[in-house]
């Protein structure tokens, strides 16, 4: 089946590239080389019968169903892989149906964003239904591992309370891994505005991880990891409910629970007002902050056409646009908009 739009990077397709479905520029930036045999040479159901095997050895957290895969330079078939992974294949859960087209979507509003972001793809099993697909970043060619640790991890933190510490918490840990890196605050602050914004309300502190360059034997990290499992989540039918964000924004000081400016009690959601405290609390200066959260709001259309172009079902092309509309009006609450 052939598609007008790039299964990897959403541009459009022209002449044979639409029989491929890929740019051959997007195919090497996600895979390296152009020369990759797709469909995938299995089925979702042979899947699930790989995955038995094959996911033993991954140290990927999280529900979903995944499966490690290696491409073959020889054949450029992408092909199972209980060792030695290099890319990460998700299939749509029978629950959740198009998840693999909204997180494909979701990445690409991080890359929009200007937002370092995993490399993905939609890939098609053979039998024609499509799955998302991400090239691991923890990785350097030729297996090397990166030394990379999630914000629980480095928080000194239980598995199980990955929801429980605040983001500006989550910005007291980046400030003592990274010692007080003010680039990587910043980069945590964009992440939060556009989680609000897409209501990816997972943004837990398992989905948030800091890195060390390669070859840097220092104590502190230098930055956080490209993002990773951005979701529309409150676009799918089943999520439409729950919070506006997966953890707290602010601490309160004396009890340790979330706190709530004035703004929000009287609105009942967040505002401009609370990023900018926000921001203040990750000691960001004012300018910086109003600067962030204008290009976030000044996105706006551009995030509405990336939608449009997506592969979500229109049903949940219109949850997203309703979600991006609302929110950004949301932000752009007591921020005065001049550009």
């Amino acid at each position: 089946m052939t598609v007008d739009r790039c299964l990897a990077s959403l541009k459009p397709l022209t002449g044979e590239e639409r029989e491929l479905g890929y740019k051959k520029s997007a195919l090497r930036q996600v895979f390296g080389t152009q020369r990759i045999v797709l469909p995938l040479s299995f089925s979702r159901k042979d899947f699930f019968q790989y995955g038995v095997k094959s996911a033993m050895g991954m140290s990927i957290s999280g529900l979903q169903q995944k499966l490690s895969l290696r491409l073959d330079e020889k054949t450029g078939l992408l092909t199972p892989a209980s060792q030695g992974g290099e890319y990460i294949l998700k299939p749509s859960p029978e629950q959740f149906p198009y998840a693999a087209e909204n997180e494909h979507t979701g990445m690409m509003a991080s890359r929009l964003m200007g937002i370092s972001t995993a490399q993905c793809a939609l890939v098609a099993f053979s039998d024609g239904e499509r799955a998302y697909l991400t090239r691991r970043f923890d990785r350097l060619p030729g297996g090397v591992k990166v030394h990379q640790e999630d914000l629980l991890q480095v928080g000194g933190l239980q598995p199980d309370r990955k929801y429980d510490p605040t983001y500006e918490q989550a910005g007291d840990i980046i400030r003592v891994a990274t010692n007080g890196k003010r680039v990587v605050l910043r980069d945590l602050f964009r992440r939060v505005v556009l989680s609000f914004v897409i209501g990816n309300n997972d943004l837990h502190m398992k989905n948030l991880s800091v890195q060390k360059s390669q070859g840097q034997k220092g104590l502190y990290f230098d930055h956080l990891s490209p993002n990773y499992d951005v979701m529309f989540v409150q676009a799918m039918p089943a999520m439409r409910e729950g919070t506006f964000l997966a953890c707290g924004l602010l601490r309160d000081p004396d009890d340790g629970d979330e706190f709530f400016t004035p703004e929000f009690e009287r609105y009942g959601y967040y505002t401009g007002h609370d990023f900018f405290e926000f921001g203040r609390r990750l000691a960001l200066p004012g300018k910086l902050i109003r600067s962030l959260l204008l290009d976030q709001i000044n996105k706006k259309q551009d995030l509405l056409a990336l939608i449009d172009n997506s592969f979500m079902p229109v049903a949940m092309k219109r949850e997203a646009r309703v979600l991006v509309n609302d929110r950004t009006g949301m932000v752009a609450t007591g921020v005065q908009n001049t550009s």
